[in-house]
């Protein structure tokens, strides 16, 4: 069982790694891919929670910061996250068809 669990994360963080550079789900595989290696590898596992509390730190602070914002600050910031996002997929639309 160990060896299939390490098999298939590193054919998922190899496939996340590909699906970084073209259009595809390339994070999420990355995470599945390092959380299955991370119940058998102690560098992985070190990785994973190196990880969690960055994720964790940077959640905190973006909270922190998000309330004291001006409300027409967000607002352009969440036109802006919107504008970001449909550009990525009008060229990821491009690469793809």
């Amino acid at each position: 069982m160990k060896i299939l669990r390490i098999a298939a994360g590193t054919l998922l963080v190899i496939a996340g790694l590909i699906l970084c550079v073209i259009p595809g789900p390339g994070i999420p595989v990355l995470v599945l891919g390092f959380g299955l290696l991370s119940h058998d590898l102690k560098w992985a596992a070190a990785l994973r929670e190196r990880v969690v509390t960055f994720v964790r730190h940077a959640g905190a602070f973006a909270k922190r910061h998000w309330r004291v914002t001006p409300v027409p600050l967000r607002v352009a910031f969440i036109v802006f996250v919107g504008f970001v996002a449909s550009a990525a997929g009008y060229g990821a639309w491009r690469v793809v068809f």
